[in-house]
């Protein structure tokens, strides 16, 4: 079990790192989501902005346009009399011809331009707002889409560790955490470890009687072999006192044969007895 006791303690803490992820993304999506209204809101803003700079612009387009146009009539006007009737309306009164010749076409002119500027500036900043905005929807959609798979690593991890656990005969829910099952993976190996050590220690004892076994029966077949040995030893020396008997009543027997023979040679010799010096008598007979 002690695998996948192991196995187990790091599912829990990959299931632990999962969650820290998971709950990184939803804050992530969170400050997205609570950031787009004000995107959304602020683009609002920036497109009455474009709306209004643009409305300004077609004014002054229109100031300038009428200024152009009564400048053009300039002539007409000069050619204009007291009293008499205006060519275009018919009127004998000419109020307007005073104001008409202190227009300031430059002052309109760079009104316009100042207006077209603002509205240049206002597009520009709406095209920046409406990319902010594209931007943070993406975002979210792809925060969404990662918050997915995230959620499904965890629940893999989950079913994971329930199975592990159940293996094990353990409680390890989703609030399981990796130091408890640590410091019960730590008593595990601490009993297993004392029982390594008994078993350890029975084995040397084991050894040791085997190693005395073996050692009284090398004594007993050493005695055998000796009780043996004495056995043959002892056999040996009664063939060998037999033999020694043997040897001796031969011997006997031999003596009293060459007795015998010596008592009787003379007689075959035709002498009455054997010379005392059978060298002497032997070499005068030789002469």
């Amino acid at each position: 079990q002690w695998p996948l006791l192991q196995q187990l303690i790091a599912v829990v803490a990959s299931r632990a790192q999962q969650a820290a992820r998971l709950a990184a993304v939803q804050a992530q999506w969170q400050q997205a989501n609570t950031a787009l209204p004000a995107q959304q809101q602020a683009l609002q803003g920036l497109e009455a902005a474009c709306v209004q700079a643009r409305a300004v612009c077609a004014d002054k387009r229109a100031i300038v346009q009428l200024q152009a146009r009564i400048a053009s009539l300039a002539e007409h006007r000069a050619a204009m009399q007291p009293g008499q009737p205006c060519l275009l309306c018919g009127a004998t009164e000419h109020p307007a011809i005073a104001q008409y010749q202190a227009l300031d076409t430059d002052a309109a002119a760079q009104a316009l331009a100042d207006s077209e500027q603002a509205v240049a500036q206002a597009q520009a900043a709406l095209a920046q707002g409406q990319a902010r905005c594209d931007a943070l929807v993406a975002s979210l959609a792809s925060l969404q889409q990662q918050l997915s798979g995230e959620e499904q690593a965890l629940a893999t991890l989950l079913a994971e560790q329930q199975a592990l656990a159940a293996q094990l005969g353990l409680e390890a829910g989703a609030d399981a955490d990796a130091a408890g099952l640590q410091a019960h993976a730590d008593s595990v190996k601490a009993d297993g470890s004392a029982l390594s050590t008994r078993i350890a220690q029975l084995q040397a004892l084991s050894n040791e009687h085997a190693q005395a076994a073996r050692e009284l029966a090398a004594q007993h077949a050493a005695q055998a072999a000796a009780r043996e040995r004495v056995a043959w030893l002892a056999s040996q020396q009664q063939t060998l006192a037999a033999r020694a008997a043997q040897g001796e009543q031969a011997y006997a027997d031999l003596a009293t044969q060459l007795a015998q023979q010596q008592a009787t040679l003379p007689q075959q010799l035709g002498l009455a007895a054997l010379p005392e010096d059978p060298d002497a008598w032997l070499a005068a007979r030789e002469q």
